[in-house]
C-alpha cells in the first residue's frame, strides 16, 4: 500500500463506484492516518494480516480467502 493507493480509492469513491483499498498490518497506522487526512472513514480500509510481500503463493491464496468475505460484505454495505 501507498499513499497513492488510498488517494486512488478516493478519488474512485468521490465519483460515487464503492472503492476500497487493501493495506497490510504494518501499513494501518499510515492508512488510517491518511484516510482521516482527508475527512474519509477508515472503513475504506481493509487491513492484510502479515507482510504478504514475503508470503508464497499458498500463503497469498490463504489471505485472499481470508479477505474475501470481509471484502465482499463492505462492497454489499456501502452507501449507495
Amino acid at each position: 500500500m501507498t499513499s497513492w493507493s488510498v488517494h486512488d480509492t478516493l478519488e474512485i469513491a468521490k465519483r460515487g463506484i464503492p472503492a476500497l483499498v487493501l493495506a497490510s498490518e504494518q501499513f494501518v497506522a499510515l492508512a488510517h492516518t491518511l484516510l482521516r487526512s482527508r475527512a474519509s472513514p477508515e472503513a475504506l480500509a481493509v487491513i492484510l494480516p502479515g507482510n504478504p510481500s514475503y508470503a508464497d503463493e499458498a500463503q497469498l491464496e490463504k489471505l485472499a480467502d481470508q479477505a474475501l468475505e470481509e471484502i465482499v460484505a463492505r462492497f454489499r454495505a456501502y452507501p449507495s
